[in-house]
């Protein structure tokens, strides 16, 4: 599919939504090429993401499962992660944020949306939620360390009482 980063008249749009069944994990895969105003976006020394909507309002921003696959060409490739596709009914609206890559501008751009149908799976009692993998990352970083200190914090103590 072809995204333009012109939301007017005369752009590349998606006008209509793309299937997907719910549960089904990284087995879809979106070819996407990016555009501005008709040409060719190079994505050199840029990082892009989903952002999502999903049917129960909560969100999804994902660069993790996004890979550029061409970036003079501006062509991307998501895999669309278990935690996009876990609730039933429309993912609206999805798109795409290009940034520069050293989060050193506030430079960013926006493609045209797309929509995701999701249909009902067999096993309907999947949990919902929030899906940004960078903070995931950040806050498994932080219990971590949490847990590094408290194990020193017990060998200091345990070290000061045989004294």
């Amino acid at each position: 599919m072809t995204l333009d980063a012109d939301k007017g008249d005369g752009r590349f749009a998606v006008t209509e939504s793309i299937r997907v069944r719910q549960g089904d994990s990284l087995s879809y895969e979106l070819e996407i090429g990016i555009r501005q105003g008709g040409e060719v976006l190079d994505l050199s020394g840029y990082a892009v993401r989903l952002y999502a909507s999903k049917p129960d309002g909560s969100a999804v921003i994902d660069g993790e499962n996004l890979e550029v696959l061409d970036a003079a060409a501006g062509r991307v490739l998501y895999t669309v992660p278990r935690q996009l596709v876990d609730t039933v009914g429309r993912i609206a609206p999805c798109y795409l944020r290009v940034t520069e890559a050293d989060n050193q501008s506030e430079w960013s751009l926006t493609t045209d949306s797309f929509e995701l149908d999701v249909v009902r799976g067999v096993a309907a009692n999947i949990a919902s939620g929030e899906y940004i993998p960078e903070i995931d990352g950040l806050l498994a970083d932080m219990d971590r360390q949490l847990a590094d200190f408290s194990a020193a914090e017990d060998a200091r103590a345990s070290a000061e009482a045989l004294r």
